[in-house]
Formats: structure tokens, sequence, C-alpha cells
């Protein structure tokens, strides 16, 4: 079963301190066909609204503010459902990419080349429409489990652990063609 994947473009934020690579950054999202929200500084991240379009987060640790442990926090916070690509320089800002870590898709050492960096945004952007997809998927399970009848939602969950109708029927204290007609049921509502 294959899973339709959104097609809304993508949307990528970009939090770096050199504002001449602002350029390059363009381009690159040109190429891949990706919306750019650039910044020289997380604080207009931390005030917007979750992207209702598949996004990703290209953070450059260098452009945090003093009080770093807060301002981590407010970020993860903030985009903690988006893809987080860290770039770092290699030994200034190696310690505050480890306090962010946790749940980043990768760590770039400065200069990142654009190629290792299309490659894992084009990730990033897949993997959150996949993992989107996967919530619909399961919002609409949900849903029609929430629908079921309570005697279908009995028999669905005694039918799930193996059990076969005629135990099933005594367990619920009905025949065994009611369980059978429930379970049909069920069945079509999935299929």
């Amino acid at each position: 079963m294959s899973i339709p994947l959104d097609t809304t473009r993508a949307l990528v934020y970009v939090v770096d301190r050199d504002v001449q690579s602002k350029n390059a950054y363009e381009a690159m999202a040109e190429r891949l066909g990706v919306e750019l929200r650039f910044s020289t500084s997380v604080e207009p991240l931390l005030s917007i609204a979750p992207s209702e379009a598949p996004s990703c987060l290209v953070y450059d640790v260098g452009s945090g503010r003093e009080d770093t442990e807060q301002w981590r926090r407010d970020l993860r916070k903030q985009t903690a459902e988006l893809p987080l690509i860290l770039i770092a320089d290699p030994h200034h800002d190696a310690s505050s990419a480890m306090g962010i870590r946790a749940g980043v898709l990768a760590v770039l050492q400065r200069p990142a080349p654009i190629s290792v960096l299309e490659q894992y945004l084009k990730f990033a952007v897949y993997q959150q429409r996949s993992l989107r997809a996967l919530d619909q998927k399961f919002s609409r399970i949900k849903h029609t489990l929430d629908d079921l009848s309570v005697r279908q939602q009995k028999v669905l969950d005694l039918a799930a652990t193996g059990m076969p109708n005629k135990t099933i029927a005594a367990r619920l204290g009905v025949s065994q063609r009611t369980v059978e007609t429930e379970r049909a049921k069920v069945l079509k509502i999935f299929s």
C-alpha cells in the first residue's frame, strides 16, 4: 500500500549569521523548488506560527544569542516537528551544536558543501512529507475506529488477539453468527 505524499511546496527556514550566504541559499532553494525564509538571527523564527507546508530548518549555530540555553529551548519548542540541520564552525560552535543535537538530522561543518546540504534538505522534506502522510492516515484510521459500534470494537479487539469466533461469542455472550456478522462489517469498513 503506498502512501500519497503531500505535494505542497516545501518551506526551508534558514538562520545564518552570514548575510552574504543568502544568495547561495536562494539559488539552492530555486534549484530544489522550495520556498526560502532567511534570517540572520533566531528571533524571527521564534515568533512565527508553525507552517502547514512541509518544512525544514537550517540553523547556523553561531547565530544564537548570549542567553544560549533559553533560546535553544525556545527554538526546539517552536520547531519540535521540523527536521533540523545544524551548521557549525569546526571548533568555535562544536559545543553549541552538541547542546541542541537531540533530534537533529545532521551537523555540517562550515563551510558546508552546497551539494551535501541539498541532499540533506531533500531528505528532510521527503521525511517530513512521509511522516505527515502517515499522521493523516493514522487520523483517518482512528476516526474510523471511533465510529465503530461498541460491539464491533469489542469483536475487533478480541479478533485481533487471534481468538476464534466461537470463543469471542462466548466471551461477549452473543451468538457465533453475530460475531461473524460484526467481523464482516468491520472488514467492509476497513477495505
